[in-house]
């Protein structure tokens, strides 16, 4: 669903679009998430690549099932990702780690996260036209 969000932003050539779909999304505590984590300069992941995987097959999305628990997308944002920047895991344990997270993932989520890893969502906009919203 958060790929969703951001494909759609990304296919919006209108900066004025742009916002009013992140306007339309700002209760999503998800994307709200990955916005900060991707472009909050305090935060640092430490990996500069990442690394080659293949998406579980089987995987189900976030936005498809309607757990009562927290999401795989969310359980990546506050833990996996919790544990690389407070370097709980650093160097080729970090890589390997978030390697076999990765995989655990389905396609759409694997890309969100990687997404926020690499600081760049790709989605046509940045941190000043999301503290606008």
């Amino acid at each position: 669903m958060i790929n969703a969000i951001l494909e759609e932003v990304a296919n919006e050539p209108s900066k004025n679009a742009k916002i009013a779909i992140l306007t339309k999304h700002k209760d999503n505590d998800v994307l709200q998430e990955v916005i900060r984590l991707a472009y909050d300069p305090t935060i640092n992941f430490f990996i500069k690549k990442i690394p080659a995987y293949t998406p579980a097959p089987g995987a189900v999305s976030a936005g498809d099932s309607e757990s009562a628990g927290e999401s795989a997308l969310e359980y990546a944002l506050f833990n996996i990702l919790n544990d690389i920047a407070s370097r709980k895991r650093t160097g080729s344990n970090a890589i390997e780690y978030l390697k076999s997270q990765l995989e655990r993932l389905c396609a759409e989520d694997a890309k969100v996260l990687a997404k926020v890893i690499d600081r760049d969502l790709r989605a046509g906009f940045g941190e000043c036209t999301a503290n606008k919203v």
